[in-house]
């Protein structure tokens, strides 16, 4: 029986983790089907939730080719979303500078956003 209950969860473990990066494959085949840099940045984050911490390289290269579209004036909810996690992967990397760097303009970008909404 107990034998019966361990395979069950390593099925339910292994078509987890095939859902996710199925999940994964589909958002990075849209990321190339949008024209729109604002659906790029929605979806290089989502892309990133899900390998920050597993695929950093892939998180890395999505989350910088979504920035690198959009204009360093831009108050984007997911811009800013986008360079936080780029700080994220940063701080992961002990790159320190780089991390003070994204997550400071990810914050001012925040409090630009909440003063436009408090208006």
């Amino acid at each position: 029986m107990n034998n019966n209950k361990l395979f069950l969860v390593v099925v339910v473990i292994i078509l987890n983790q095939l859902s996710l990066y199925a999940n994964t494959d589909s958002l990075k085949i849209e990321f190339y089907k949008t024209p729109d840099s604002e659906d790029k940045l929605e979806i290089a984050y989502k892309i990133a939730q899900k390998t920050l911490f597993t695929q950093a390289d892939t998180a890395e290269k999505y989350l910088l080719h979504s920035t690198k579209e959009i204009p360093e004036n831009s108050n984007s909810f997911y811009y800013a979303k986008c360079l936080n996690a780029i700080g994220i992967l940063y701080f992961n990397r002990s790159m320190f500078d780089s991390t003070l760097s994204y997550c400071t303009r990810a914050v001012e970008i925040y409090s630009a956003l909440a003063n436009v909404d408090d208006a």
